[in-house]
């Protein structure tokens, strides 16, 4: 046994091996997560201790010792084998497998709205990318389903922003995702971090910005949907009108900034 090697980074290896076995492993990883706990910086020669084992077997609530037996002797086995091993094994979880145990779990969780809309985008990864390994995915495929079904619903009246809000709902879905899939070792990085939200503040549309020039030089009040401080000054509408930078009159008095802060 290699006793150098810490006992959080073999835990760590072993994690994602477990999770193949679906709700079978979930007892298995609970033990594991108690081993981490205990174990902190200590390397894995505590693995041969016996009161290490006594230890895991008291401290978790819902332990048996036959699987913490099992759990540690797994861990012992790792410990002597080439890590390239277990990353060959962990290779069995596809983008379907993996997404199923996101849709019990963390998904589950969520409003029941927030729920169906990531579920809509879900369907659609595994649809493209069900068979393939979830590491093997990158940000620009991502983008590339995202732009498939976004181009595709578009209007030809407004290409500009028909299809943003889908397209935010599919990044926000993804992130969501990724982070469980890196939670539970089936991916080494969230690659939906890349994924670019396209803001609200930096997509005002020619027309508002031409009425909000109108209304400026007649003197008119602006309507209430154009004085949003935020998207104003994030915009650039705020440095082309510096009159919309003071206090705007509305029947006949004066309104007074709460902040004094640019945005």
């Amino acid at each position: 046994m290699t006793t150098t090697m810490k006992l959080f980074d073999l835990c760590q290896r072993i994690r994602p091996e477990l999770g193949c076995l679906g709700d079978l492993g979930q007892p298995l990883l609970d033990v594991v997560t108690v081993i981490e706990r205990l174990g902190g910086t200590q390397t894995v020669a505590v693995l041969s201790q016996p009161g290490f084992a006594l230890d895991v077997l008291t401290a978790g609530k819902s332990n048996d010792a036959a699987s913490v037996g099992r759990v540690l002797d797994f861990l012992r086995i790792r410990a002597d084998a080439d890590p390239a091993t277990a990353i060959t094994t962990a290779a069995g979880v596809t983008v379907a497998e993996a997404v199923a145990l996101y849709e019990k779990s963390a998904l589950a969780l969520m409003a029941p709205g927030t729920r169906s809309t990531y579920r809509t985008w879900t369907r659609r990864l595994i649809s493209a990318h069900g068979d393939q390994n979830p590491r093997s995915l990158t940000a620009g495929d991502l983008t590339d389903l995202i732009a498939v079904h976004v181009v595709a619903n578009r209007s030809d009246a407004d290409r500009r922003r028909s299809g943003r809000s889908a397209a935010e709902n599919a990044v926000g879905s993804f992130r969501h995702l990724w982070c469980y899939l890196c939670d539970k070792g089936y991916a080494t990085t969230n690659i939906a971090l890349g994924l670019r939200k396209q803001h609200h503040e930096a997509m005002v549309r020619v027309s508002t910005d031409l009425r909000i020039r109108e209304n400026t030089q007649l003197g008119r009040p602006l309507p209430r949907h154009d004085c949003r401080a935020a998207p104003l000054c994030r915009s650039g509408i705020s440095q082309r009108y510096p009159e919309l930078d003071c206090p705007t009159r509305r029947s006949g008095r004066r309104t007074t900034p709460r902040s004094t802060s640019p945005c």
